[in-house]
């Protein structure tokens, strides 16, 4: 007789359940079972209750690269532009403090306890608050396309679609 993996010639493994051991087995280790439900239960509700939700809304923006002129009241487009500079500038404005200042002052974020701050080491709570926005924005550019992502991400999904 062939010997599996270790056993003894001769001895033949025993394939059957027995159920009335597995319970005996499962009652001796109550217990333990009982502490590692416990833990793992309270550690998921620990980390659900810390772990705050966080909403992100893009929005997607043409840049034209054609030339418009006004010629008797009608306007004619000129060619495409193969420079993809005008787009790179646009993500450059768009991320500027001048830009972002304005949101912070348009949509009152110097107040909002997401972005604003304490003032204080020559910071005030607006220069807080565009720093906050400027890390919860990321504009980025689709890969050889005129388009343009800008995306912002809060712990509330209205305030990030009006961003």
């Amino acid at each position: 007789m062939a010997s599996l993996s270790g056993n003894r010639p001769g001895r033949q493994i025993d394939s059957t359940v027995d159920l009335y051991d597995l319970g005996r087995t499962l009652l001796r280790r109550r217990w333990t079972i009982l502490f590692c439900v416990v833990a793992v239960t309270g550690l998921a509700f620990a980390a659900l209750s810390t772990i705050a939700p966080r909403y992100s809304a893009t929005a997607r923006i043409l840049i034209d690269p054609r030339e418009q002129r006004v010629v008797q009241n009608e306007i004619v487009q000129q060619g495409l532009g193969g420079d993809m500079a005008l787009v790179d500038s646009q993500i450059e404005v768009i991320t500027s403090e001048a830009v972002l200042g304005r949101v912070v002052e348009s949509m009152n974020l110097a107040d909002d306890p997401q972005f604003g701050g304490q003032p204080g080491g020559g910071r005030t709570a607006a220069d807080i608050a565009m720093e906050g926005l400027a890390r919860a924005t990321e504009v980025t550019r689709r890969d050889n396309t005129y388009v343009i992502e800008i995306s912002v991400t809060t712990r509330e999904a209205a305030k990030s679609a009006r961003l």
